[in-house]
């Protein structure tokens, strides 16, 4: 169809998005995975740049009473800690066993107990395990600060050793560029809680060095506003992989004319922020290659959301100094400008043709069985006269001359003309067309993804999210008067109300959707004051329990998810709330790839319990009806529309599988719970992932105050015993 890498009809169009389901996420871990497709006919944007690219706007504490009755304001989520945990004596430190000497003595990075006033030499399992995973992705895993994979040259049994899996001969390439972006975001959440939850200075520089990094990732490509997915220094056409290469961004070739996904050069101002190899190029396996500083824009909608409530997190906690002062004029500028390039538009006059309109209900009553709709939440999408939506534009690389990189100057008020589209027209069907058939990012003007606000209740809530964060940075009120116009002009509530409803089988059930959509509904109601805003609070609150606990998130065993329910209910929306969440720490404590070693990095353990079966994972088998939504295409205006497909008709579980033996990958709460057999070509333990899925749900619960095992302690540096040369 026309989705890079889609998942389940995704990017049908913008006017099937109304059956609720254009899931085309960075569904993969590949380059190029986003929701793309571009207005060919669309004239170039006029004007000049400013000569600083982006005026910030402006904090102000005035706002107009009109606009604030009722609407939701975003506060703190994190207070600043009022001192490290550590006494005075123990100086802190930030990578967990890490050894350094010190006038002769040997001094080990360890776990301090405040409560005990010692050492913890046998700290409790999750904590050390928090700890550790930290320490892996600090040195393996963190690339220039982009969280990455890694891909060894060898097979990494179980009980090998750190110092023997580290060593250069076993390092192949990190793989992830893709999505590198948006789970760095990811991180910077886990290390703002983790900061939270100490306070000691070594946790606040690790903080401050992430977030910093971070935001480079917004500003390496010189468009205020725009994320990149990743950058890197870009070897010449036919290199090898960079084999030995520990800790350097090294990718292979691509070519920049935006054949092979949208590659650009870095500007000269930036490589001053890079290191050397980035431009003087590299040694592999003995051989000098020459390197380009590039970096990989398109980046998808995902990733933009995925890090914007980790970003918060840090903002929330910076001290005041120069570092300081330069991230938070970089957050100020960038955030609030993503939403104000957003071009704002719509599918018009819907009742004028009615045909559309009955493919498109027939389409929904015809998948009535996987649609859980409450009384009166068909009319929601039956009543519509127009489908609104924002598209964000992005550059090509083989015309950049036609981008104006200049802010504008406000959020997205009224319809840009050039994506207005008349349901009623003679030419609709050819117009819309001609958009679906650049929606693999040609033409001059490529959209680097769409949000559908009127019909998909995640895309309002994303929307909703960068207007209250444009606010909170700024203080700017136009962005309220932007969330006031969007309530006001969409059925706000109906369409959150329904943003569970599609449930398909688990067979083809879409899995990275879930983790996008949960955070930023963390985000909002963790920072939204109930009492000031409690109708909003409540109704979005009301809107998780039934369509996040009770159907999009029902049976996944999601201990991501559960930690951060904590915030999104109370006993008033959910009687169940504290013992359900408490259920998803006791959860995530039996985390780890290895049962036997917890300790142990996530690798891509073969799993197979079809020709091996397992008591604790009873199986269950596709029905042919299940099998038939799942492969069947389906027929709207004479277009076939492609199913969602099946990675593969084996048996899942008929229960979520436990942890220890779940398919891993990348962040777990992505992965099918359900998958039973994956065996990456027998042996697998080629490949390492991040172990995000464990700390950044720890740190977060632990700041947050549900998770309470590790209260009190951090890391400082513990004198051997042992002597060592001084150095």
């Amino acid at each position: 169809m026309f989705c890079k890498n889609g998942f389940f009809l995704g990017c049908m169009s913008m006017i099937l998005a109304l059956a609720l389901v254009c899931g085309c996420g960075s569904a993969s871990e590949g380059w190029n995975d986003a929701e793309t497709f571009s207005d060919s006919h669309q004239d170039a944007l006029k004007g000049d740049e400013p000569e600083n690219g982006f005026e910030v706007l402006e904090a102000t504490d005035t706002l107009d009473a009109t606009i604030t009755v009722d609407m939701p304001l975003f506060t703190p989520m994190l207070q600043a800690p009022q001192g490290s945990v550590l006494p005075d004596s123990v100086d802190s430190c930030g990578v967990y066993r890490d050894i350094r000497c010190k006038d002769g003595k040997a001094l080990a990075c360890s776990i301090y107990d405040s409560g005990k006033a010692d050492w913890s030499l046998e700290p409790p399992a999750m904590t050390e395990q928090a700890f550790m995973f930290d320490r892996y992705y600090d040195l393996y895993h963190q690339v220039e600060g982009q969280a990455m994979d890694v891909r060894f040259t060898k097979t990494v049994l179980a009980g090998t050793p750190e110092h023997e899996w580290s060593k250069p001969e076993y390092f192949r390439m990190y793989d992830g560029y893709g999505d590198a972006s948006g789970w760095s975001g990811t991180a910077l959440g886990g290390a703002a809680g983790r900061y939270a939850s100490t306070g000691t200075d070594a946790d606040y520089d690790r903080m401050l060095s992430m977030f910093e990094k971070v935001m480079f990732q917004y500003e390496v490509n010189d468009v205020p506003g725009m994320l990149v997915r990743s950058h890197w220094a870009m070897l010449p056409e036919g290199a090898p992989d960079p084999a030995g290469n520990w800790g350097k961004a090294i990718a292979h070739f691509r070519p920049d004319d935006g054949s092979e996904g949208f590659i650009y050069p870095i500007a000269q101002k930036f490589l001053d922020r890079l290191p050397e190899y980035y431009r003087n190029g590299v040694d592999i396996n003995g051989t000098h290659y020459d390197t380009l500083p590039r970096f990989q824009g398109d980046a998808s909608r995902d990733m933009y959301v995925r890090g914007l409530p980790g970003i918060l997190m840090a903002w929330d906690l910076l001290k005041d100094g120069q570092r300081e002062d330069a991230v938070r004029k970089v957050v100020r500028r960038e955030i609030p400008c993503t939403l104000n390039r957003m071009k704002k538009g719509r599918i018009y006059n819907l009742d004028a043709n009615p045909d559309l309109k009955e493919a498109l209900m027939s389409y929904i009553a015809g998948n009535g069985e996987t649609m859980i709709l409450e009384p009166g939440e068909l009319e929601t999408f039956t009543s519509l006269s127009e489908i609104v939506f924002y598209a964000m534009e992005q550059p090509h690389p083989a015309h950049m001359d036609l981008f104006n990189k200049a802010c504008p100057d406000g959020p997205p008020m009224d319809f840009d003309p050039s994506y207005e589209f008349d349901a009623g027209s003679p030419t609709f069907l050819l117009d819309l067309m001609v958009l679906l058939s650049s929606m693999q990012g040609g033409g001059d003007r490529p959209l680097a993804w769409a949000q559908y606000v009127s019909v998909r209740g995640a895309d309002a809530l994303f929307v909703t999210q960068w207007a209250l964060a444009a606010q909170y940075l700024t203080g700017d009120a136009r962005y309220l008067e932007f969330l006031r116009g969007l309530m006001d002009e969409i059925d706000y509530w109906d369409i959150i109300h329904t943003y569970g409803a599609l449930q398909m089988p688990i067979w083809c059930t879409p899995h990275f959707g879930p983790s996008l959509l949960y955070p930023t509904l963390w985000n909002l109601l963790g920072r939204i004051d109930k009492t000031a805003s409690p109708g909003f609070w409540t109704n979005l609150s009301e809107a998780v329990v039934e369509e996040g606990k009770n159907k999009d998130m029902k049976g996944r065993e999601d201990a991501y998810w559960g930690i951060l329910y904590n915030r999104m209910a109370d006993d008033s929306t959910d009687p169940e709330h504290n013992e359900y969440v408490q259920h998803f720490v006791h959860l995530l404590a039996t985390y780890g790839m290895n049962p036997d070693d917890k300790l142990e990095p996530d690798r891509n353990y073969p799993r197979n319990f079809v020709d091996n079966p397992d008591p604790e994972i009873p199986l269950i088998e596709p029905t042919e009806d299940e099998i038939a939504l799942c492969t069947e295409p389906i027929t709207i205006m004479g277009i076939e529309v492609p199913a969602a497909g099946l990675e593969d008709d084996w048996p899942r579980a008929k229960d979520a599988v436990p942890l220890p033996k779940r398919v891993g990958g990348g962040f777990l709460w992505t992965i099918d719970p359900w998958m039973v057999k994956r065996e990456y070509g027998g042996t697998g333990m080629n490949e390492q992932w991040p172990m995000l899925g464990m700390t950044v749900p720890y740190w977060i619960g632990r700041s947050d105050g549900v998770i309470s095992e590790g209260q009190g302690m951090a890391l400082g540096w513990r004198e051997t015993g042992e002597t060592c040369p001084d150095q």
